[in-house]
């Protein structure tokens, strides 16, 4: 990313992990006094929260990042979404989730498409035949603050899966509204702590729902 940008050539241990998070690995020694570990980043235009802690930074800069060796600069634009499996200890294979988190970082509007293997093709076995996919567009509109998350393209829908959405580094005045098929449904709703947003817990959602 940033080919053009001369800054970009500075950091060569930072990498973008996908198409939404910027890494910036610490491979300094830990400072005996403040128990950190720190890295010199550069970041492009922008504004940046990071995905551990919720503070937010300005980009089209270079800056100094301080992190316990528990942790890691894993830094999101504003405006992108990062589906994740809802599952904490996902299991061995390579089965599609039975749930998403989708975390949104307000401030952009933004898109993203869910790229998965359909499972109706799961099976395939031949070389021969290229691999089905199915895709789940995913999108956001700052002006309404409105999060869509589109019916699966071709292909098999899977079974009922459960959906929750994480606002990053957001605290609402309001309690947000969800809709499947036009029809209000009831949801709950956390506030997380250090700064990671407010978690939506919409539940199981059929197939085309």
């Amino acid at each position: 990313e940033y080919p053009d940008r001369d800054e970009a050539y500075k950091v060569p241990n930072q990498y973008y992990f996908g198409t939404e998070m910027i890494v910036a690995p610490i491979t300094s020694p830990q400072n005996v006094a403040t128990k950190t570990g720190k890295v010199k980043a550069w970041l492009p235009p922008g504004r940046y929260i990071d995905f551990f802690t919720g503070v937010v930074y300005d980009g089209d800069r270079f800056l100094w990042l301080n992190r316990t060796l528990d942790n890691a600069p894993v830094l999101l634009k504003q405006g992108a979404i990062v589906p994740l499996d809802a599952n904490l200890g996902p299991g061995n294979g390579c089965d599609n989730p039975d749930g998403f988190e989708v975390v949104v970082v307000i401030g952009a509007d933004g898109k993203f498409e869910l790229l998965e293997e359909d499972e109706e093709d799961h099976s395939n076995t031949s070389t021969d035949k290229p691999v089905a996919w199915r895709k789940t567009p995913i999108s956001f509109t700052q002006s309404t603050g409105t999060i869509t998350i589109h019916p699966s393209g071709e292909g098999k829908a899977p079974k009922a899966r459960d959906w929750s959405i994480r606002l990053l580094g957001y605290k609402p005045a309001q309690s947000p509204e969800v809709r499947i098929n036009q029809a209000v449904v009831k949801t709950s709703t956390s506030q997380e702590g250090g700064g990671l947003g407010l978690l939506i817990n919409v539940g199981k959602i059929p197939p085309g729902g």
